[in-house]
């Protein structure tokens, strides 16, 4: 599916498709006296456009409640080709420095990879 080993994989649902996800973990140390007008910002920009993107599965932003400058955000693409679209979006392009100008550290990527087949399944009530 053009995508590599470590970097996703292919994993079968409890309905026997096989599907590829590409999960990743951003995490930004925001300056702190910035760290609610980021959270404005994020939430009004990147979560709905990101959202709306072809191949997005999962787009949200969370707080350390220990540290509230420290933020997380958790995707979850259909590919990598989706996320690689994704970050070539023109508008993502225009306000990726803007969000820049918030970070107190450089952001950390983390993409990563199902340990089990459970690990892409819906949990169920």
């Amino acid at each position: 599916a053009g995508t590599s080993g470590a970097m996703a994989s292919t994993l079968q649902t409890d309905r026997h498709i096989s599907v590829e996800k590409w999960p990743i973990i951003v995490e930004f140390d925001v300056i702190p006296d910035r760290a609610e007008d980021f959270v404005r910002m994020f939430n009004a920009e990147f979560v709905p456009r990101s959202r709306a993107e072809s191949g997005c599965e999962l787009y949200e932003l969370w707080r350390d409640p220990g540290n509230p400058s420290r933020l997380t955000v958790v995707e979850r693409w259909t590919t990598k080709s989706h996320h690689d679209a994704h970050l070539e979006a023109k508008w993502f392009k225009e306000w990726s420095p803007v969000m820049e100008s918030y970070q107190a550290a450089p952001l950390v990527i983390r993409w990563m990879e199902a340990t089990e087949l459970a690990s892409v399944q819906v949990c169920r009530p």
